[in-house]
């Protein structure tokens, strides 16, 4: 008897969906992309039949969790809500599309939060299958490493997030190879993985409205940091308003009213903003609380909210002037240096070269990028020998700089390779982790390097990370590095189809975006890298192509990097200066929620002032860390926080002050002398202020009702 599967695919952008999609249903029916951009806008349906089975595959577009916002939440809820009704009975089967070779990031870590959110806790045990595309590199890493393991032994091998996934999903994982044309090995695939959804549960209609509560809490989650941004874009207003303040009454005092006028505005519009966490708020703020000390204070302290750029440095200049600047490296663009490794010979009966006697060639080369671009690879590919180790799990595997060499007829190559920029947690410790690792490569290299080579992986879209990455590495070595320094090398070059109209050259020019941004700027020295070739001809072609490219760079020397260290101050202020105000901002408010709870609960005083001692604690430890702040930073924020820290010092001092007069009596004694008897410094119950006893059992007797208090 024949049954229908309905398979639903879902996954951040990039990961291959829709060419799992078409591999599934044995036909090109949904729309795939080689560029970084979306292949795919609108959720769609195919259908195909397998050993008698009707199976239905609807596409759904790629999770952008880059753009964390609510509008990217309710569009995604809007794609399902259509998938359901595309396939009103629900779906055997959720088929989660991850990349093999990938690390498992944010971004995948968001995916899967927006699906337990969106489909309920425990869809990820009933109703996910994990599949792996690029199944060709699984075999190719096998091959390289020596190593014939089976998928499934190596998705049991893997360790931290991935391995918890797999494990929730109960290992219904398989490896799917997109691209391979033999029918044996797309039947397998296929069979495995209609063998797999007899282990998942339906997924209905009445499911998803059941789940309604934990799509409500991700989007109020989701809320949160644009109410925050909201009070930052107020912050941005109150700087450039404030500048013209300053320049327009300098010149004409009868601005001065009108643009106060203007000013008070905007605190207005903040007053407004700082409302928001009021609905968030289990009761509602009094004016006790401290949003009106946060107000108060920037009322009064408006001039220190300008976020001047003045330690940044200028802009660079537009491109146009940029690539006039370099045109002399242009006549160099078609000229590929002839390379060959020097061949092994009989030290005893080689004769003795020229090259071999003059002082040789050497050509250093920086290699960056963000984690998990293939970074050591490439640096395997070129030096011909596997000696920066390289991983096939999902973790890094470098963790210190290293260095290697290969010679050349007419050069030495050294390697420098730097441990990737993990963007996932990015802050001041990632960025000083990254001038270490910079300041490594420099001792290790004092000549400084030819070229920065930024490894990108061929087949990733340019994602938020990669974006990071490039700002952090101009922030690093300085805004001209990308014009004048930088090679982009795309790893992964065995996914690029040969057979292609459009040539690499082609599909550079054709990149929007970000990607486009980075280009441009390098000039389009970009070289495509296949570090799994095994054609000598092509390993020898790259190779030429790459010190080509190093003809159009210029040399980055360790005064460069010195001289960039006013940008890196610059860079350091910038970046980080809005995401430690908003985050400090966040801490306070829940800070000031805290403490009018305290104040509004009915319990002992004793545990009043021992929570709001707990919250001075919590900002002495603000004020510390933001005393190792950016000058920015410190002026906004330090006056807030003492201001803070004194209004709850100033509470516990009243709280005290108001408790009634407590003696305890030594009870360990029949007889109580004067000596025995000592001031209590705090009363047990806030009730004792009206006359009631601490203990429910003793209300309404003799104030001398027991023998450890009285109460005067």
């Amino acid at each position: 008897m024949s049954k229908t599967i309905n398979l639903l695919l879902i996954g951040t952008a990039g990961n291959g969906k829709s060419a799992t999609g078409n591999s599934i249903l044995g036909q090109e029916k949904f729309a795939t992309s080689a560029d970084f951009t979306d292949a795919e806008k609108f959720v769609k349906k195919g259908s195909s039949v397998f050993e008698g089975s009707t199976i239905n595959v609807v596409d759904v577009p790629g999770i952008d969790t880059d753009n964390k916002n609510e509008d990217v939440f309710k569009k995604f809820q809007t794609l399902v809500k259509k998938a359901f009704d595309i396939c009103q009975d629900g779906f055997s089967a959720f088929i989660l599309v991850l990349k093999y070779g990938n690390r498992f990031t944010r971004q995948e870590h968001e995916t899967l939060k927006l699906i337990r959110s969106t489909f309920g806790d425990d869809v990820i045990k009933n109703q996910v299958i994990c599949v792996l595309t690029h199944g060709d590199m699984f075999k190719a890493d096998m091959e390289q490493d020596g190593d014939e393991v089976e998928f499934e032994v190596w998705s049991k091998k893997q360790e931290g997030a991935i391995q918890k996934l797999f494990q929730e999903c109960n290992y219904r994982c398989i490896l799917f190879d997109n691209k391979s044309k033999d029918k044996s090995t797309t039947y397998e695939q296929l069979r495995k993985l209609i063998a797999l959804t007899c282990e998942t549960l339906t997924y209905t209609d009445d499911l998803y409205h059941s789940s309604e509560s934990g799509r409500s809490d991700l989007l109020e989650e989701i809320k949160a940091p644009e109410q925050n941004r909201q009070i930052m874009a107020i912050i941005d207003t109150f700087r450039s308003e404030m500048k013209q303040i300053e320049q327009e009454c300098e010149n004409d005092s009868s601005h001065q009213i009108e643009l106060l006028k203007n000013l008070l505005a905007r605190v207005k519009d903040y007053e407004n903003c700082l409302d928001v966490p009021k609905a968030l708020a289990t009761k509602s703020l009094n004016p006790r609380s401290m949003l009106a000390v946060l107000v108060s204070e920037l009322k009064s302290r408006t001039k220190l909210l300008e976020l001047d750029r003045n330690s940044a440095p200028e802009p660079t200049k537009d491109d146009k002037e940029k690539i006039t600047e370099n045109s002399s490296f242009k006549r160099h663009e078609n000229k590929r240096v002839p390379i060959r490794p020097t061949p092994k010979k009989d030290p005893d009966t080689a004769e003795p070269k020229v090259s071999d006697t003059a002082e040789r060639q050497c050509i250093n080369l920086l290699l960056l990028g963000t984690t998990g671009n293939g970074i050591s690879s490439v640096g395997n590919a070129i030096l011909g020998k596997p000696r920066f180790p390289v991983s096939s799990n999902s973790k890094s595997s470098a963790a210190e700089v290293a260095l290697d060499s290969r010679d050349f007829d007419i050069c030495t190559v050294r390697v420098i390779d730097v441990p990737g920029i993990d963007t996932d947690n990015s802050s001041v410790d990632d960025f000083n982790q990254f001038q270490r690792y910079v300041d490594e490569a420099f001792r290790k290299c004092k000549d400084g390097f030819n070229a920065v080579v930024l490894v990108l992986k061929y087949g990733n879209r340019f994602s938020g990370q990669d974006s990071h990455t490039v700002k952090l590495v101009t922030g690093t070595l300085g805004n001209s590095v990308l014009q004048k320094n930088i090679i982009c090398v795309f790893s992964y070059g065995d996914m690029y189809q040969e057979d292609e109209i459009i040539t690499f050259k082609d599909w550079c020019y054709r990149q929007v975006g970000g990607l486009r941004d980075v280009f441009k700027k390098c000039q389009y020295r970009c070289v495509l890298f296949n570090n799994k070739t095994k054609d000598e001809n092509k390993v020898i072609e790259q190779f030429e192509n790459l010190f080509s490219l190093t003809k159009q760079t210029q040399k980055y020397s360790n005064r460069d990097y010195k001289a960039a260290n006013r940008e890196r101050k610059g860079f350091e202020n910038n970046f980080f200066t809005k995401d430690r105000i908003q985050e400090s901002l966040e801490s306070f408010l829940q800070i000031m929620i805290e403490y009018e709870e305290i104040l509004n609960q009915s319990q002992e005083v004793d545990s009043q002032i021992a929570l709001l001692k707990r919250k001075l604690q919590t900002l002495k430890s603000h004020e510390r860390k933001i005393s190792g702040y950016g000058e920015q930073c410190q002026q906004v924020l330090l006056p807030l926080v003492r201001q803070l820290t004194e209004t709850i010092q100033r509470t516990i001092e009243e709280i005290d002050s108001e408790r009634p007069t407590v003696f305890i009596r030594n009870s360990g004694n029949r007889r109580t002398n004067d000596s025995n008897v000592s001031r209590y410094s705090t009363t047990r119950d806030t009730r004792a202020l009206i006359g009631e006893h601490p203990n429910e059992s003793h209300r309404q007797k003799s104030t001398t009702c027991c023998s450890s208090c009285v109460i005067l």
